[in-house]
């Protein structure tokens, strides 16, 4: 588990080990380490929370990589990491990556989203929540939103609105 910020990643990690701890006993392997940072399982499986940096995880064998808020990281640290781990994981028939971000401008996470969306060929698969799907997500509760932080930051992080330099100048 992957994020823009370590205390992120370990955020994530605690709701996994909230998961694991539902589960039927029956599915339940032993536990050998269970830490902030660390789950590791008697079957050696292992589930590791990281802020993102060229060397987050190198040298590591991942069959299925999570990177949540992928836009937030900045350009030239996501240029790197993307080059010194996605051989990594499309190198093996199992290896997985799975990406989760609101927008953050045009950056590389539009370019990832934007071949997903459309290149049929692409090997990502893109899955849009809309905000409409969402429990709460009433006209009222997005009138609220935008009533109180603005359209641009509604369409941004309810929309999934890649918002480029356009509209930087007059709103």
């Amino acid at each position: 588990v992957l994020a823009n910020k370590e205390a992120t990643a370990k955020e994530i990690l605690e709701r996994v080990k909230f998961a694991y701890e539902r589960l039927p006993i029956f599915l339940q392997q032993g536990i050998k380490e269970w830490n902030k940072k660390r789950v590791v399982l008697e079957n050696e499986s292992l589930i590791l929370a990281a802020g993102t940096s060229k060397s987050a995880i190198s040298g590591l064998s991942i069959a299925l990589l999570y990177v949540d808020e992928f836009a937030k990281i900045e350009d030239h640290l996501a240029i790197d990491f993307i080059n010194s781990v996605f051989p990594v994981i499309f190198s093996s028939e199992t290896g997985r990556i799975v990406i989760s971000s609101t927008p953050v401008g045009m950056n590389h996470w539009y370019d990832i989203w934007i071949k997903a969306v459309r290149d049929p060929k692409s090997s990502y698969y893109p899955i849009k929540i809309h905000w409409w799907e969402l429990p709460w997500g009433t006209e009222e509760w997005k009138e609220g939103i935008i009533r109180e932080y603005g359209k641009k930051f509604f369409l941004q992080e309810f929309a999934c609105a890649f918002i480029g330099s356009t509209s930087t100048l007059i709103d």
